[in-house]
């Protein structure tokens, strides 16, 4: 299982909404800074962050997540394929190359 650690964490927020699941509000409840976590909780930190529950970074040896202004999510690399553009873009998801402010 792949693992990535959540940095820089920052907690705003612990009144949720009705979207909210019962798993997020736990994963709020128990993250922490400079937690590994496992690819499962990808889609969930995520959610928190673009709702603005949480900022946070997650890295990876070869990678870093981290979220925005204006529900933007920067995905940081070092090598990226290219042939991955068109498929990103058939989901609906916009991607620029673009150093971001917060790296």
């Amino acid at each position: 299982m792949k693992y990535y650690r959540v940095t820089n964490l920052e907690k705003y927020n612990s009144v949720f909404d009705k979207k909210a699941s019962k798993e997020m509000r736990q994963l709020y409840k128990d993250l922490k800074d400079r937690e590994a976590i496992g690819l499962e909780l990808l889609p969930d930190l995520c959610k928190l962050a673009l709702r603005e529950y949480i900022w946070l970074k997650i890295e990876s040896e070869l990678m870093v997540i981290h979220f925005g202004y204006d529900y933007y999510m920067y995905i940081g690399v070092e090598k990226f394929d290219k042939s991955l553009i068109k498929q990103f873009e058939e989901k609906g998801i916009f991607i620029e190359s673009y150093q971001s402010p917060y790296a």
